[in-house]
């Protein structure tokens, strides 16, 4: 049997400060590009078929890109629309930007890529529509031990907020939390 002390409030720390720079940073990027695209169709559908993709592939990444990166800077739906961003991104480091090496080629993508994971991962946070909506976009709680989805609407974030309680015993076999026991307090 393993057993550990949960902490659940990190004092002095502001995740879903973090999580909002983390969607502004990664929205506006995607929402400029998306705009770019959907403003000329025409160049960026050319652009598309010189790759071999399909007539009107173009216009379809501008839409997800423009669409998504409204959703992530309002926080709205982020879980589908960060996955739908980096699927983007994959495609443009292999098809294009791969080619290119590294610097000056796919690392801002990369950086894109892995940013949109990041905010999958996480969540919208707490300055979001999903946190207003009253729960996450990826429609699961997170463990036993939270309230809805961390407190925050952030999908699996492993913080917990438990306005009663600031720690618990938590007891740990095979990887199952079993039991959760309340800490031992000293009699004043």
């Amino acid at each position: 049997m393993f057993m550990h002390t949960l902490g659940c409030r990190v004092h002095g720390s502001h995740p879903d400060l973090g999580r909002l720079f983390l969607r502004l940073s990664l929205g506006l990027v995607f929402v400029a590009h998306g705009w770019m695209k959907l403003s000329d169709v025409a160049m960026a559908n050319a652009f598309m078929e010189k790759l071999g993709m399909p007539t009107g592939t173009g216009a379809i990444i501008g839409l997800v890109e423009l669409l998504g990166g409204l959703a992530v800077l309002v926080g709205s739906y982020v879980h589908v629309a960060s996955i739908l961003l980096a699927l983007v991104m994959v495609g443009a480091i292999v098809l294009v930007k791969g080619k290119m090496g590294y610097v000056g080629g796919f690392e801002f993508d990369l950086s894109l890529l892995l940013s949109a994971l990041a905010l999958a991962k996480l969540g919208a946070g707490g300055f979001s529509v999903d946190a207003k909506r009253g729960g996450c976009s990826c429609g699961s709680g997170c463990g036993p031990l939270d309230k809805g989805c961390c407190g925050s609407g952030a999908c699996g974030s492993g913080a917990c907020e438990m306005p009663e309680r600031d720690e618990h015993l938590v007891v740990v076999e095979e990887g199952e939390i079993v039991a959760v026991e309340e800490p031992r307090r000293e009699q004043a």
